[in-house]
């Protein structure tokens, strides 16, 4: 089997640092791209060019499953308490079309950024 290692949540970790720092500062970017860089060396280290394992027991036989309920124990539920069918209401994809056009006009599109002098 093989040995467990911490590496590839590190990787996950400063990979999302990584887009993180997209939207928040270039600082929180480049301290992802290096624990990222230090995740993957680490990670290789431990597996290249030997692969660590670890023993685990075999046992030959399957333990059984045992209980001493001779019935399965039912929840009781009100009637009024029934799950509800969801979506209540279908709309038709033409409305989410009308819906959109409906806000570029309202809200104009990149003309208006120019005419008025910068984003709004």
């Amino acid at each position: 089997m093989p040995a467990p290692t911490a590496w590839p949540i590190v990787l996950a970790f400063g990979i999302t640092l990584v887009f993180g720092g997209l939207v928040t500062s270039e600082a929180v970017s480049l301290l992802g791209a290096i624990l990222s860089l230090a995740a993957a060396g680490g990670w290789f280290r431990d597996v290249l060019p030997h692969e660590a394992h670890e023993s685990a027991p075999v046992t030959r036989q399957v333990p059984g499953v045992t209980t001493k309920r001779r019935e399965v124990a039912r929840v009781a539920v009100a009637h009024e308490l029934q799950r509800a069918y969801l979506p209540l209401e279908i709309y038709p994809i033409s409305a989410g079309i009308k819906g959109g056009l409906a806000g570029k006009r309202s809200h104009g599109g990149p003309g208006d950024a120019i005419r008025f002098g910068g984003p709004t």
